[in-house]
């Protein structure tokens, strides 16, 4: 009996000793198999290689045409007859407003007569005379001439035509508009002298010459569209510490429009260069993550010039390189990734 309550503590010991072991090598298997589960994690990443890395400065630029006519009422009168329309492309000498000028007809005809008969006067007598200027006067000639000119001009400002070839703006008349002498009427610009004018801070705007690349934004494309500076007027404004930047406008563009531009400062060749979102900080250094073999090492790294989305790596990365751009901020050394490549 003794014998077989031996067996029985030492079988019920055994099996003790066989669940704990299980219980133990459970979680291990567990661990194990989560480990290798785990996928690998999505990142962006693109090829280390060599170019051109460009600075630029950021500003808004007003469109404004530099060749442009205003008109304005010569006299108190109204409007007869309107040829033209907003936004119409009109050809040099093209009628556009007649203005009433029933009364100045009146006088100019009166004027005219007036001139004819002094002149005749003067042509009569001008040959007696060694003093023309004083036989003018005598005459009243020289009276006569000044109102008939005076009126004349007048006469001919009632019909506004265009000086030369343009796009009208600013029409706010109709027929039958009174105006007061002086009220403006409407204005005329040539589309082909249209520039964007940008204010540009002096320190930054040192390296900006005639023939730099620019680039407008157009929001409703939400895209950058290049075109290029055509001249820089250094003179400083000492209010606002700015010079000028004049760069050329794109079709369609509407004098009064704003709209953001960025303009090349600089241009450095030949760098080995990545995007600047790759760079991080650890320990107050930078580094980089290069992929090998689908897994990311991190990679301590010299930097060098600073451009608008690039930077130069000058140590720690060679052209070929692997280097990610994203998601890097959550990456320990050694961490499985899955690469999608980012081709600029």
């Amino acid at each position: 009996m003794k014998k077989l309550i031996t067996i029985i503590l030492v079988t019920i010991f055994i099996i003790f000793i066989i669940l704990i072991l299980k219980i133990r090598q459970k979680p291990e298997e567990e661990t194990s198999r989560t480990k290798t589960e785990i996928p690998p994690l999505e990142v962006v990443a693109e090829i280390a290689q060599k170019g051109d890395i460009i600075k630029f400065v950021y500003t808004v630029g007003e469109v404004v045409a530099l060749k442009k006519a205003e008109f304005y009422s010569p006299f108190n009168t109204y409007v007869e007859n309107i040829f033209i329309q907003n936004g119409e492309y009109v050809k040099k000498g093209k009628l556009l407003v007649k203005l009433q000028n029933r009364d100045l007809e009146l006088e100019y005809q009166k004027a005219s007569r007036d001139y004819l008969e002094k002149r005749k006067k003067y042509e009569r007598l001008k040959d007696k005379s060694h003093d023309t200027l004083k036989l003018k006067i005598e005459t009243g000639l020289l009276e006569a001439e000044k109102e008939y000119l005076k009126i004349k001009r007048l006469v001919e400002s009632s019909e506004i035509k265009a000086p030369f070839d343009g796009v009208v703006s600013g029409l706010l008349i109709e027929k039958g508009s009174v105006l007061k002498e002086g009220e403006f009427l409407l204005s005329l610009y040539d589309p082909s002298s249209l520039k964007l004018i940008c204010d540009v801070f002096v320190d930054e705007g040192k390296e900006i010459k005639k023939g730099n690349r620019a680039f407008i934004y157009f929001p409703e494309k939400n895209k950058w569209i290049e075109t290029k500076v055509t001249g820089v007027d250094r003179r400083v404004d000492k209010e606002k510490r700015t010079i000028r930047v004049f760069v050329s406008s794109l079709k369609n563009m509407i004098p009064g429009e704003i709209y953001k531009v960025r303009i090349e400062t600089a241009r450095f060749k030949n760098k080995l260069r990545v995007t600047k979102s790759a760079v991080i900080y650890r320990e107050n250094r930078p580094l980089v993550f290069v992929v090998k073999n689908n897994v990311a090492r991190w990679q301590w790294v010299s930097l060098g010039i600073e451009g608008d989305s690039l930077i130069e790596i000058k140590k720690g990365v060679k052209p070929g390189d692997t280097v990610i751009i994203s998601n890097n901020f959550f990456i320990a050394d050694n961490t499985p990734v899955k690469v999608k490549l980012f081709k600029r």
